[in-house]
């Protein structure tokens, strides 16, 4: 049993199957699939059920319920028959089960991703993977980032054909989907807000200075397996566990939880943007939302990132990384793990730790 990749929308279509006879004359199975589909509410009594009395973490993807287990099963569950021609929708986040039957089917498989599914994404499924390691499949936040810089084009694009003429404007505001544009941008903005806030370092801190590597796009976490959109921690002396010559980085939500390297400790930042340009978008994109012909559809008008972060109520992602970097003991992986003490003048440590 799974559930669609990062939360996205499922499509699915059955192109050819298996007859009762093939084209050389020999006898084969019929193909259909046999879909067990939930709903994407119930995703939460779908996960406790298959821990509780399956005995598996939905979140693995390893388990082939019997059909018994679906019967019993205290949520609707659709069963359906897909042949030739049939075309699934899968909902975000709705587990669901397959079942391939007869001797051969063909399906074409896609999957779409909405301002929906992003927050989907962002809130839920990639946290989930996270716990279990597996591998994040789109890579959200930078579909975040880039559909905002093409609406940002688009809106202003609009801007300037309204100011032409009073018809105009009318024209191109009264349009619907100038509207939705404008609406899938403000809940874009808001998803930028929060990985902005939560990359944010402790300005009461000694300054970081993060090594700039430019952004193209493959940077995983070496714990986790998930895409790396900024700022994360890396570690020259210990390898990627997966193999390569590249070094052990880690995101900032694993490190966080205390996952790491062997070393635990010898960690330099990275960011893939320069920062002042993440803010300066941040502007640049609120003062369109500012502007916005249609008002505020909440009420809430963002403020400035800096304003942002004075009403945050609790610490960020980032200080919170900053804070284990100076207190994490370093482990010397070549004597079997112990924490040893450091020499503050060791010209490997990072310059930012304090012991």
């Amino acid at each position: 049993s799974h559930q669609e990749m990062c939360a996205s929308l499922g499509q699915n279509i059955m192109v050819h199957s298996s007859s009762n006879v093939n084209e050389d004359g020999k006898s084969e199975k019929p193909g259909s699939s046999l879909w067990f589909m939930t709903e994407m509410k119930d995703r939460k009594l779908v996960s406790e059920y298959f821990i509780s009395v399956l005995g598996h973490d939905i979140e693995l993807e390893d388990h082939f319920a019997q059909i018994a287990a679906w019967e019993r099963a205290p949520f609707k569950v659709y069963v359906v028959e897909q042949k030739v021609g049939d075309f699934i929708l899968i909902p975000p986040l709705a587990p669901h089960q397959v079942w391939n039957r007869g001797t051969r089917t063909f399906k074409v498989a896609w999957n779409r991703t909405t301002v929906e599914t992003l927050k989907l994404a962002l809130h839920e499924a990639l946290p989930k993977a996270r716990q279990v390691c597996r591998d994040e499949q789109y890579k959200n936040k930078a579909i975040m980032y880039y559909t905002l810089m093409k609406y940002s084009g688009l809106i202003r694009q609009a801007a300037n054909m309204a100011s032409r003429t009073s018809e105009d404007y009318a024209t191109i505001y009264g349009a619907k989907r100038v509207r939705q544009l404008h609406d899938h941008f403000k809940q874009l903005f808001d998803l930028y807000k929060e990985v902005l806030l939560a990359e944010m370092f402790d300005q009461n801190h000694p300054k970081e200075t993060p090594e700039f590597v430019a952004f193209d796009s493959n940077v995983t976490c070496s714990y986790c397996r998930g895409n790396i959109f900024n700022r994360f921690l890396t570690c020259k002396s210990c390898p990627d566990l997966y193999g390569g010559d590249d070094p052990y980085d880690v995101c900032m939500e694993c490190f966080g939880m205390g996952r790491g390297c062997g070393c635990q400790s010898k960690y330099r930042w990275v960011e893939q943007f320069r920062w002042k340009d993440l803010v300066s978008r941040y502007e640049e994109w609120r003062r369109q939302i500012v502007d916005c012909p249609y008002g505020s559809t909440n009420g809430i008008i963002p403020y400035t990132l800096a304003e942002e972060r004075k009403l945050y109520p609790k610490k960020t992602l980032a200080q919170i990384c900053q804070e284990q970097l100076r207190i994490r003991p370093w482990v010397d992986v070549k004597k079997q793990n112990n924490p040893v003490e450091v020499d503050e003048s060791s010209e490997d440590e990072p310059s930012s730790l304090k012991w």
